[in-house]
């Protein structure tokens, strides 16, 4: 027993380094780009919602505002509003705090018991240089890294809404947390799952109806499909980088 001790309180301390880290990591990048150097990604996130109430086409270029093109769901747009209001540096703030403390947590759910902690450990200090890149650069990645987490963990616990709404969430942000979909056949109840994550889809796809009227969005998700199909011609012809950043 006191030879254990030793090592669970030096486990304990690198968590809590590590902690400490990713949280200091989320303020400086908050006070560099809120103050000094303002992100493009993060400016069109944030022009998003108030194109979306305006009429605007949201996957039109908009050079009075941003560089580049929002490549996003409508219902994203929504999503950050709550950021989009707040002063640009707690916007900044947030957001980063989101994206990175939301993986660190998912990363430390998915290996909850005292072995797993130490892979979590090594596992999010391994990650940490990409996660502070994306959290520079205001991307979504270490959000929707953590939302497909969080999915897979709720169904492994049975909680399918929770499942369906990360999966859906993680969907409208970047179209590839729909490969965990799939996840859910090796989980009983499958129907059930299914029906879920069709009626959490659809009020997703539908939450901008709050703000904008049927043909508006219609015309919005138009317009975003015919922008993923040109930047899927330009990705066919490149090594990938697409039409936009972010």
């Amino acid at each position: 027993m006191p030879t254990d001790t030793p090592s669970a309180g030096r486990r304990i301390r690198w968590d809590r380094w590590l902690l400490a880290l990713y949280v200091a990591s989320v303020i400086v990048i908050a006070i560099q780009k809120g103050f000094f150097t303002p992100d493009n990604n993060f400016a069109i996130f944030r022009a998003s919602f108030g194109n979306l109430v305006a009429g605007r086409d949201l996957y039109a270029p908009h050079p009075d505002q941003y560089l580049d093109l929002y490549k996003y769901s409508p219902t994203f747009a929504v999503l950050f509003a709550p950021i989009a209001i707040l002063p640009l540096p707690l916007g900044i703030l947030v957001w980063s705090a989101v994206n990175a403390l939301l993986l660190y947590y998912a990363v430390r759910r998915l290996l909850p018991d005292e072995e797993g902690n130490r892979q979590a450990t090594l596992a999010l200090a391994l990650m940490y240089f990409d996660v502070l890149r994306a959290t520079q650069r205001a991307q979504s990645n270490s959000l929707v890294t953590a939302l497909v987490i969080l999915a897979f963990i709720a169904l492994e616990r049975r909680r399918q809404g929770a499942a369906a709404l990360s999966m859906g969430v993680g969907a409208l942000v970047k179209i590839f947390p729909l490969a965990a979909v799939p996840l859910a056949i090796f989980h009983p109840r499958r129907v059930r799952f299914a029906a879920i994550f069709v009626a959490v889809m659809a009020g997703l796809i539908a939450l901008p109806l709050l703000f904008v009227p049927p043909h508006e969005l219609l015309a919005q998700y138009a317009s975003w499909r015919r922008l993923e199909a040109v930047d899927a011609v330009v990705r066919a012809g490149t090594t990938g980088a697409g039409v936009y950043g972010g």
